[in-house]
């Protein structure tokens, strides 16, 4: 796809696997289609970059459940992830997980230009909101089990 621009947003500490990944970058020729903000943002800034995409992947192997995920949902944009650990759990639609390299590029594919993201990432954004994913819901539930440890 030649009108797709790939933000890696994120931190390493392992300077020697960034190089590996700038290198393959260059070896496949995609190069050009990636930008890479490797720098620390803080969190109040993400909304602007989760609201800036027209899809989140979020690849990783080994995950709790992850805020990025639900920020990613809360902004109203399709989020895909990866098939372990409790990803499935935030992500809650099957059609949104891969589990191979060839799952994820289809399931890109088909938010960009097979369906409409709008549909996807609206039905993310309920997700969040009626599953009390919201940092509200979620300070409501700590207080409550605060409250009935203390009693």
């Amino acid at each position: 796809c030649n009108d797709v621009i790939v933000m890696v947003k994120g931190r390493t500490i392992c300077k020697q696997y960034l190089r590996k990944l700038m290198n393959l970058s260059e070896r496949l020729g995609v190069k050009k289609f990636l930008r890479w903000n490797l720098k620390w943002t803080p969190n109040v800034a993400m909304p602007y970059y989760y609201r800036a995409s027209d899809v989140y992947v979020h690849t990783s192997i080994s995950e709790g459940f992850s805020l990025t995920l639900l920020e990613a949902m809360a902004s109203g944009i399709p989020v895909i992830g990866n098939n372990l650990s409790s990803i499935p759990e935030a992500i809650g639609d099957p059609r949104m997980l891969f589990s191979n390299k060839d799952e994820l590029s289809e399931k890109i594919l088909s938010v960009l230009y097979d369906k409409k993201p709008e549909m996807f990432g609206m039905e993310a954004f309920n997700r969040v909101i009626s599953n009390g994913f919201t940092s509200l819901d979620q300070s409501r539930k700590y207080l409550h089990l605060y409250e009935e440890v203390m009693h």
